[in-house]
């Protein structure tokens, strides 16, 4: 019986339990196993995962999923989802560590005998599709969420990664990317050819986002002061979501746009110490009134309710979960013109408006223009919303990665296990 916990857990039965008059000869259920590395609630990477384990058919799939425990999604993950620990996948460079946690999941694959292998982030992209390589598992798929070869401030970093990515792409059945603008992006890098590739948007649970609360009770849960408008920013306080550039574009909002408020919604998981810097720059402005800090909520369709535009000022996206979940909440962007997020929304058509990243002013114009023509601004998203409806549902991400599992492993030709 599987452990519902990190641990041991015994193997089981391969096939689905058969109802009367059904067939003997049943193909086994395939053991598919997930790895990520980063598996913390405010993960965009991480909340797609947990959506993928919870919600692949259990008559075809036993799913198992490989992390380091105690991580915050933990909690989430379904029951029957068998847990088992990495522990030394860690996300900064660490070769002793690395290679400990290269043998960790290479024992797994040899244990568990998976026939599909699914990894999520850079680090576990690269040493659990090598270790699963090499103990013999049939298929690897590795899903972009995000860009390696942008996320490091250093280039020799993002050129070592284009690099590994380019070499384990030889060894990976299917990239399934959550954007066509990703695809290009890896085809650019020369990673991969194009027949690898499949575009899955990342999914939401598309009846999580619709909720009763009216914005004034959703301001007043968030204990906010009365204001002409409240502006959000949502996500983590790392480089590539540069708060900085939202701080001082949400300065030349409060110029233009009088008795406006802001909330910070996000935390710092990954340890970059962005916060600080942050903070420090808010009181250096003057905007310690103005601007307030919710940390990480649960309730984020609570808190987009309470806002009328959204700020996000990313260097780079795979596809801008965040932003998705404000047009669900039938809330305009203000955002930056990158990757996926040119995908999400058609500036000045749908969703809201999109301006060159790192560019404080740029993105306060966009902003003001939101706040100044409320028509314009419902229209948009209200526009957004009805294309993230029709395109993100979770339910339709995980039929196209089953699809994928079957389709590869069919291709490979082989299963791990007899059954």
């Amino acid at each position: 019986m599987k452990s519902g916990r990190f641990g041991t857990a015994e193997q089981g039965s391969r096939r689905p339990h058969l109802q009367e008059g059904e067939s003997a000869n049943l193909p086994p259920r395939l053991r598919v196993l997930h790895i990520i590395t980063t598996f913390s609630v405010s993960s965009g990477a991480a909340e797609n995962t947990r959506l993928t384990v919870n919600l692949l058919p259990r008559d075809q799939f036993d799913v198992f999923l490989a992390t380091q425990h105690g991580q915050s999604m933990e909690a989430h993950v379904a029951e029957d989802v068998t847990r088992l620990p990495v522990p030394h996948l860690g996300r900064p460079l660490r070769p002793w560590l690395d290679a400990a946690a290269f043998a960790e999941i290479y024992r797994l694959c040899r244990k568990w005998r998976f026939d599909v292998v699914h990894t999520h982030n850079s680090k576990d992209g690269i040493l659990g599709r090598w270790a699963a390589s090499l103990a013999g598992v049939p298929v690897l798929v590795h899903t972009i969420h995000n860009l390696p070869f942008r996320a490091s401030r250093h280039a020799p970093m993002n050129r070592l990664y284009a690099r590994l990515e380019r070499i384990t792409a030889s060894i990976t059945d299917a990239f399934l990317a959550v954007s066509a603008e990703n695809v290009a992006d890896y085809l650019e890098q020369r990673i991969g050819t194009r027949a690898q590739y499949r575009v899955v948007y990342s999914g939401l649970d598309l009846e999580r986002y619709r909720v009763s609360t009216s914005q004034g009770e959703a301001r007043a849960r968030l204990g906010l002061p009365q204001a002409t408008a409240v502006v959000g920013w949502f996500g983590r306080l790392n480089y590539q979501k540069d708060p900085i550039t939202f701080v001082r574009a949400a300065r030349d909002v409060l110029r233009g746009f009088p008795g406006v408020r802001f909330v910070v919604c996000g935390d710092d998981p990954l340890g970059e110490e962005l916060g600080a810097a942050v903070r420090a720059l808010v009181h250096e402005l003057g905007m310690s009134d103005q601007l307030h800090f919710l940390g990480f909520r649960s309730d984020l369709p609570i808190v987009l309710t309470a806002v009328d535009v959204v700020m996000h000022s990313s260097r780079y996206e795979g596809m801008g979960r965040t932003v998705c979940e404000a047009l669900l909440c039938g809330r305009p962007v203000a955002g930056t013109a990158v990757d996926g997020m040119r995908e999400v929304i058609v500036s000045g058509v749908r969703g809201g408006i999109l301006v060159p990243p790192n560019q404080p002013a740029a993105l306060a114009e966009a902003t003001l223009a939101l706040l100044r023509d409320r028509d314009r601004a419902t229209a948009l998203a209200s526009a957004g919303r009805a294309w993230v409806e029709t395109n993100l549902s979770a339910r339709d991400m995980v039929r196209d990665i089953a699809d994928t599992y079957l389709r590869s492993v069919a291709s490979a030709g082989r299963l791990q296990h007899d059954g």
